[in-house]
């Protein structure tokens, strides 16, 4: 009888235990979504940059229609009058999630162009971390490796700060034969910063006076992202060049130059990072 008794609570006591050892998903993980207020009588037109492939609302209280013969053109509208919030994510074929907090606003609607979100907020859609199976059938090799890195999580957070710029490394990948850099520039001014060109090069580690520093330049096989930062926000680049290593005595450095100015920034990269760089898989 005794033992018909312990076995039970032995039962609830690691059901205890496993339900301590839970952690939340820490903040960094979370998209921040768009608020969208959308009306019973009018209707909300969403264009968006890259064919839709899928679309989910949280309630039936909302109406949520792809326009015929269009890839990239979603309807949303009210079902009823006064619904409580709910949300709306929506997938694109470019392998990107928009996230929205939809709300019932009498009279709301309107058309919205979400390929202009870049220039007039700064913020773009957050990349999915997953690859559609015909993106990855169809798709040549490349693009997939770029979107692969684009998607992946950052592991660097090495930084350089200049002319209210901050440019920071946050991931290096390779694959047989080259290697992926990633970066992240933020624009805390007001005014937008325009890239001119960017450089990569090896170069003396230490350059005595007076001599002629010796620069061996890295041309990037591909280069990927925006080449205009608003105004308080950030954008993304991805450079790929072919797989190197620093030698001794040499060091590697990137530098993004303004266009028709002068705030232009560098990073210096060494050994100990390339070593760090994780594989596409």
């Amino acid at each position: 009888m005794k033992q018909c008794i312990i076995l039970p609570l032995l039962f609830l006591l690691t059901l205890g235990n496993a339900s301590a050892q839970m952690v939340e998903l820490p903040s960094s993980t979370a998209i921040t979504p768009y608020s969208l207020s959308v009306g019973y009588n009018k209707t909300t037109v969403l264009i968006f940059p890259a064919p839709i492939k899928d679309a989910d609302r949280g309630r039936q209280d909302i109406i949520v229609s792809r326009q015929a013969g269009v890839g990239n053109v979603l309807k949303v509208k009210a079902a009823r009058m006064d619904f409580e919030p709910s949300n709306l994510h929506v997938f694109t074929a470019d392998g990107k999630l928009y996230s929205f907090e939809i709300s019932f606003g009498a009279g709301s609607g309107g058309t919205f162009d979400l390929s202009r979100l870049a220039a007039s907020t700064g913020r773009v859609a957050q990349h999915m971390p997953l690859i559609f199976p015909e993106m990855e059938e169809g798709m040549p090799d490349t693009q997939l490796r770029l979107c692969k890195v684009e998607a992946g999580q950052p592991f660097f957070r090495k930084t350089a700060r200049k002319h209210q710029l901050r440019l920071r490394l946050l991931s290096i990948h390779f694959d047989q034969d080259r290697l992926y850099f990633r970066y992240r520039i933020w624009n805390k001014s007001s005014l937008p910063y325009f890239i001119d060109f960017t450089r990569m090069y090896i170069s003396d580690g230490r350059q005595v006076k007076r001599a002629t520093a010796q620069q061996q330049e890295l041309a990037p096989d591909i280069t990927a992202g925006s080449k205009m930062v608003p105004g308080h926000s950030t954008a993304e680049l991805v450079f790929v060049v072919k797989r190197f290593t620093i030698p001794k005595g040499k060091k590697f450095q990137f530098e993004i130059y303004e266009k028709d100015g002068g705030r232009n920034i560098q990073m210096e990269v060494r050994n100990r990072h390339l070593f760090k760089a994780r594989p596409l898989l």
